[in-house]
């Protein structure tokens, strides 16, 4: 018969009947004679004692200490909560070890939310402060008449698009399939040593839509200005990658997404809603400070899987 009396494990060494073992390396051990080298040993030697011992450690319990500190957090962003949450494994033999192959829910949407952990069947909840990352937000769905006069300013602070940092707009149109003139659902100027560019707009003109990415352009061929429904859109950029990509529906029906940009130049930027000759209602307008995620990018447009 042969003895297994240590075992190296990443390179520490551990002796395999130490009641202080981290249950990492209990694991492991159990693991190793479970499998491809248990039958090169005898079942009534040392591995059959430890065998026993380990099998009975089980998870009891997990915790979570979150420090938020002064880090904005907007929605679905796990992963910055996870910057600043360490979740903890309490096992019935007393020990305790940090773990990262958690999962978490509840920080989807704006507020205190109670956020919770989930460890291998266990749960535990911790508090977070959500921001709700509206750099502008239409008051209500507005419908234009096609005068220039109704155009709305939205103001001349539009941080993400001025300083290069993560954004995203959304909007929603009802169309019934007037066509005036070209005209604009949204425009975003920015000025660079007193060079007018554009930096992001939706613009009607007489049989397509356009799409505009600082200076790039691209169209909506599944989509004409005499199209009825509604048409939703979510438009995202991320910092430092100089484009912006445009996620569109119509009715529920998914478009080929259109990642348009050129080198983006920053500065200040002013934002326009409707006006300059636009008719139709836009139901909802908003520019946010963060970057949507593919499932809030889905569930704005009312898709069932990330686009």
């Amino acid at each position: 018969m042969t003895t297994i009396n240590k075992i190296n494990l990443n390179g520490t060494e551990y002796t395999i009947g130490g009641q202080d073992l981290p249950i990492e390396v209990k694991t492991a051990i159990d693991n190793l004679f479970a499998n491809a080298l248990y039958n090169d040993y005898d079942s009534s030697g040392d591995y059959a004692v430890y065998h026993a011992w380990a099998s009975a450690i089980t998870l009891v319990s997990i915790t979570a200490t979150f420090v938020q500190g002064e880090t904005v957090i907007y929605p679905c962003q796990y992963d910055k909560i996870k910057e600043h949450l360490t979740v903890t494994a309490h096992y019935s033999n007393g020990t305790s070890t940090t773990v990262s192959n958690y999962a978490l829910v509840g920080a989807d949407e704006a507020g205190t939310a109670t956020v919770t952990a989930i460890y291998q069947g266990k749960t535990t909840t911790f508090t977070v402060t959500i921001s709700d990352g509206i750099l502008y937000q239409l008051p209500e769905a507005t419908t234009f008449t096609g005068d220039s006069s109704e155009r709305i300013s939205a103001g001349l602070d539009i941080e993400p698009l001025a300083t290069d940092d993560d954004f995203t707009i959304t909007f929603e149109i009802t169309r019934d399939g007037t066509y005036t003139n070209d005209s604009y659902v949204f425009q975003c100027l920015g000025e660079v040593t007193s060079s007018t560019y554009w930096g992001a707009k939706f613009q009607i003109s007489k049989d397509k839509y356009y799409l505009v990415s600082f200076q790039e352009s691209s169209y909506v061929s599944e989509y004409t200005p005499t199209s009825t429904g509604v048409l939703k859109c979510v438009a995202r950029h991320a910092k430092g990658e100089n484009t912006i990509t445009w996620a569109l529906t119509k009715s529920g029906t998914a478009f080929e997404e259109h990642t348009l940009g050129t080198t983006l130049r920053t500065g200040s930027a002013h934002l326009f809603i409707g006006g300059n000759g636009y008719k139709g209602t836009i139901d909802s307008f908003a520019w946010y400070k963060y970057r949507f995620t593919d499932e809030q990018t889905s569930q704005f447009l009312g898709l069932q899987e990330g686009v």
